[in-house]
This record gives structure tokens, C-alpha cells and sequence, in this order.
């Protein structure tokens, strides 16, 4: 992790308790209904949601993921922001996770 990266990521450690941050090197592990959190460029930790889906272009220089939260689905760039995924838990623990975090 980067400097701005670890200063971020320690200012919110409790919220990302059993969180992992997504790399080059383990974004293949990522599986659809992880929950995914993120830090913004700002050092914001926002709530991410579901991960539906990972999206790569032909040359995979650019990923994408497609999130839903609540009734709704949205895209964010891999590269632009700092991503942390909770690994996948079945239908209930799920459900329970999006109740704690409302």
C-alpha cells in the first residue's frame, strides 16, 4: 500500500475490520456477491455494495466493477479508486452485513 493509501485505510481500520484491499495480484479472486467498500482520491470511506460483476476491456487495462446497492447498479473504475472487499458469505450473513451497515 502507498503512503496516502495506508494513512486512509488507518483512519478507518474498524470500519474495514475483515476487509482485504484489492490489488493486481488477488483481483482474481474476487467472486459476485462480495461486499466492497472503497476510499476515494479524497481519503472517503463509501460503501460500495454488491459486486455483480467484474468488467474488463479487451486488453484488460481497464476494470471496472458493477455494483448494486439498494435498487441500484452503477459502475466504478478499478484505477481510480482504492478497493476492499469482504470475502463471499452465504445468502444470510450477506443480508445481515447490509443490515449493519444501514
Amino acid at each position: 500500500m502507498d503512503t496516502f493509501l495506508q494513512q486512509a485505510y488507518n483512519t478507518h481500520k474498524d470500519q474495514l475490520d475483515k476487509f482485504i484491499y484489492i490489488h493486481n495480484d488477488n483481483i482474481n479472486d474476487l467472486k459476485n456477491g462480495s461486499i466492497i467498500k472503497y476510499i476515494d482520491l479524497n481519503g472517503n470511506l463509501k460503501y460500495g455494495g454488491i459486486l455483480i460483476k467484474i468488467l474488463d476491456n479487451e486488453l484488460n487495462t481497464t476494470r471496472k466493477f458493477l455494483l448494486k446497492s439498494g435498487e441500484t447498479y452503477y459502475t466504478l473504475y478499478h484505477h481510480k479508486l482504492y478497493f476492499f472487499y469482504k470475502p463471499k458469505q452465504n445468502k444470510r450473513d450477506i443480508f445481515k452485513a447490509l443490515l449493519t451497515e444501514l
